[in-house]
Formats: structure tokens, C-alpha cells, sequence
């Protein structure tokens, strides 16, 4: 009897098979061939792959666990010592929102949290104004930014804000806009009727170095016994951050106003300002600087004149969601001596239900000497329902 030899391949064994006998061998013979002329044809078997059952449980938890790195990136470290892992939401108004797949979404006050590991990409923004994009290590006394080109540490009480990265992206123009649409509507019946409505925008968008602001205003007023007035106010600037605390900024405005006869105002200009107070509720800024106005009025005189600029700007947060906001302008002129204009604007804004608002504003123009034989003071009092964005 005839025996192949046996090889060993990768994790399987290869074996030849014995030939069974003489008259089996015959079978395989090339026909015409003698009996000692060639060895016998031998048939060979290969047995199937098979991985050890080891392999195939390792990479199972490899699989698990990539999956379950994707659902809960982040291990959040308490105060009292408890532990949360979830996803980072945001960082907003001192709430650390934490996404879980047990509980939802949770609300943590920022000051509770004494550390925590994540690989997530952040758009860090910082109590000086400034903005990195990167990565976050967290212990109970600092915080350690890590971004392509450098690695910051701050205290974890000059982090305001946290937005992650999508994909490694920043977040879209819109994404970064936030601010609030109001409308609103009275009437009054006495010995005439009067109606008055309302529609006011705010808005602000902000980067890393600078900082865009935007309002607009516009009352209508009807009143069946005398003639229909309006008012519509247009505001921007934008600020350019020096420092933690200095910046420069740059201011345009128009505005018109029926009862100071007043047919356009345009105000155009610059200067610098300083923020004395910022934290996670309170902003307090000045500003200072010089603008150049052109107003025109319903007669037809027109009047150009360069005027300084004296600036006070106060916004905060009480009761939690309450935010109070405040900007106060001086406008002494530097052409016609002894006129100067002030400019008031407050706000109330209550939230009433989700992105749903209540608003109370208090507005007051006053001009020393103006050119029309009109009242000096043009103020009113507007209450609105708002949406949030």
C-alpha cells in the first residue's frame, strides 16, 4: 500500500489519502502504461478554513466597542464623585448638556463638573471673547484646550460656551447666528381710537476675533383723529477684539422718525471700546469714539456735522432665563457747540414657552437743539411676543 506525505497550510492540514489497493491503482493508470512505469495519480483534500472561536469573539468586542465609543464619546466626572457618559451636547449660559441613551438629554451646572474625557472636536469659546477650535482635557483645577497649533490651559470657570464639531466642521453662518424676532400690537379706545403696532429684530453673530450686532425697529401708530406716524431704526456694528478685554469697533445706523420731522438720519463712524465686566450673566462694555451724521429733514434742510461718541452697554441674566439689556449712547457735537443727542434703548425679555418670549422695551431720542421747531424728547414704551433663535 501506497502513503502520501502529510503538509501542514496556514491553520488547516492538507492530507493525501492512502490508495486502497492494487486494482484501485489500476484505475488511475494512464492507459498503455506498464505497471512500474509511473507512480499512481493520488486525489488530495483540503479541509475549510476555520477561525478559532477566540478570533472571531475578539474582533466582535473590537466591532462593540467602536460602536459604543460612537454612542457615549465622553465620561463625564461629578463634584460628589458621579460619573455620566453620554454625548456633549453644548456649553451654554453655565449648562453642560450631556446626551444620553438612559436618560436623555441632562442639564449639568458647569461649576459640578470636576473633570472629564472625551474625543470629541469643540468650538470652545473662552471668557476674553476669544474662540478655539480643538480638543478639551478637564481636571478640577484647569482646563486644557488642544488645538493643531497650540495647547492652552485656562481655569475651567473661562469657558462660556462649547459647540461641537460636526465632522470635524465648524458650525454653519446660520448655526451661529442667535438672537430674537418680536411683534407686537395695541389698542386704545377713548375719545379716539389709537392703534399702534410693532416688529423688532436683534441679532448677533460671533467668531473667534470679532463680533457682528444688528437691530432693527420699526412702530406704526394710527390715531382716527390726527395724522399717521411711524418710526424705523436700523443699527449695526461690528467689533474687533484686541485683547481679553479691548477691542475696536466699527457703528452704522439710519433712522427716521415722523414726529421730529425727521425724513433719514445717517450715522457712520468708529473708535475703541473696553469690556469692564464678563462672566456666564453679566457684560458690561464702553465705548468711545467719533461718527459723522447726515440728517435729513420732511422740509427739505439737510445738515452734516461730526459728533463724538460716548457708549455704555449693560446686558444680564436674573432669575435664570430674565435678561435684562441696556445701551446708552452720548452724542456731544464737534461742529455745532452746544447740541448734543442722546440715544436710550432697554429691554425686558421674559421666556414664556420654549423659544416663546415676552418683552417690555423703553426707548428715548433727545436732542438739546434741534433744527425743527419740534419737542426735544421722542420716547415710548413697546410690549411684544418674540421668538428666539
Amino acid at each position: 500500500m501506497n502513503f502520501a506525505s502529510t503538509f501542514a497550510l496556514g491553520a488547516s492540514t492538507v492530507e493525501s489519502l492512502p490508495q486502497m489497493a492494487e486494482g484501485s491503482q489500476s484505475s488511475n493508470r494512464v492507459p498503455g502504461a506498464s505497471l512500474g512505469s509511473s507512480p499512481p495519480t493520488t486525489t488530495i483534500f483540503q479541509k475549510p478554513k476555520i477561525r478559532p472561536v477566540w478570533f472571531r469573539s475578539f474582533v466582535l468586542c473590537l466591532v462593540a466597542l467602536g460602536f459604543a465609543n460612537q454612542l457615549y464619546p465622553a465620561t463625564v466626572v461629578l463634584s460628589n464623585g458621579d460619573r455620566l457618559t453620554g454625548k456633549i451636547s453644548k456649553l451654554e449660559k453655565g449648562k453642560l448638556a450631556v446626551k444620553t441613551d438612559y436618560a436623555g438629554t441632562v442639564q449639568i451646572d458647569w461649576a459640578m463638573v470636576r473633570a472629564f474625557d472625551t474625543d470629541q472636536q469643540f468650538e470652545i469659546l473662552t471668557l476674553s471673547g476669544r474662540r478655539y477650535k480643538g480638543m478639551l482635557r478637564r481636571s478640577a483645577d484647569a482646563l486644557e484646550i488642544i488645538t493643531d497649533a497650540e495647547r492652552a490651559s485656562i481655569p475651567p470657570v473661562d469657558v462660556t460656551g462649547l459647540a461641537p464639531l460636526s465632522d470635524g466642521e465648524p458650525p454653519s453662518f446660520w448655526e451661529r447666528v442667535e438672537g430674537a424676532i418680536d411683534a407686537g400690537y395695541s389698542f386704545t379706545r377713548g375719545n379716539s381710537d389709537l392703534t399702534q403696532s410693532s416688529l423688532g429684530l436683534r441679532s448677533d453673530y460671533v467668531r473667534e476675533k470679532y463680533k457682528a450686532h444688528l437691530t432693527a425697529s420699526s412702530i406704526f401708530s394710527r390715531q382716527n383723529d390726527a395724522p399717521s406716524t411711524s418710526r424705523h431704526t436700523v443699527n449695526g456694528r461690528l467689533d474687533r477684539f484686541l485683547g481679553p478685554r479691548a477691542l475696536a469697533f466699527f457703528i452704522g445706523g439710519l433712522e427716521r422718525n415722523d414726529r421730529q420731522q425727521l425724513n433719514l438720519r445717517t450715522t457712520t463712524g468708529g473708535g475703541l471700546g473696553w469690556r469692564l465686566v464678563k462672566n456666564k450673566n453679566t457684560e458690561l462694555s464702553i465705548r468711545g469714539g467719533l461718527t459723522f451724521t447726515n440728517e435729513r429733514f420732511i422740509d427739505g434742510v439737510e445738515l452734516s456735522s461730526g459728533e463724538g461718541l460716548g457708549q455704555i452697554e449693560w446686558k444680564t441674566s436674573r432669575f435664570g432665563k430674565v435678561k435684562l439689556s441696556t445701551d446708552a449712547r452720548f452724542y456731544p457735537s464737534v461742529t455745532e457747540s452746544g447740541r448734543y443727542r442722546i440715544e436710550y434703548d432697554s429691554t425686558m425679555r421674559v421666556p414664556v414657552l420654549s423659544q416663546l418670549t415676552w418683552s417690555l422695551s423703553l426707548f428715548d431720542r433727545f436732542d438739546s437743539a434741534p433744527p425743527q421747531p419740534i419737542q426735544r424728547n421722542d420716547y415710548g414704551l413697546v410690549s411684544a411676543f418674540g421668538f428666539t433663535f
